[in-house]
């Protein structure tokens, strides 16, 4: 029951996070005229940035603080291997087969959701 309660907390916050991110990527895509994948990356940091504390102390419930730095450093991995995979594969559907870059993201959420959980898990 515990990990059915953590998965539900982390994709309250992936909901959170991916409005979060789709509020930037549109924003500085269609009003400020940055190109779809720089827009794409600060709309994930500044989901990543807010959700490793909330994760920690509230998804996870690790209220141990000496190891902070230590788990910011492994999520900080895990953050650079998603941005990565997510924006490799976003320019694959946007740039080469030709979806909306909207759209890619939508297609690229639930296929990156299930291995970020588990990658996440790991680092708390």
């Amino acid at each position: 029951m515990k990990k059915i309660v953590e998965f539900i907390k982390f994709s309250f916050l992936g909901f959170f996070g991916v409005f979060i991110g789709f509020c930037v990527l549109f924003t500085l895509t269609n009003f400020f005229g940055i190109w779809y994948i720089f827009s794409s990356l600060a709309g994930e940091i500044a989901n990543y940035f807010i959700s490793f504390y909330v994760h920690k102390f509230w998804t996870f419930q690790d209220k141990e603080r000496e190891r902070t730095k230590r788990e910011l450093a492994w999520y900080f991995l895990v953050i650079v291997s998603y941005f990565l995979v997510n924006t490799s594969l976003m320019y694959l559907l946007t740039d080469i087969i030709r979806i909306q870059y909207l759209w890619s993201k939508l297609i690229l959420i639930p296929i990156l959701s299930l291995p970020n959980y588990w990658a996440t898990k790991k680092v708390f």
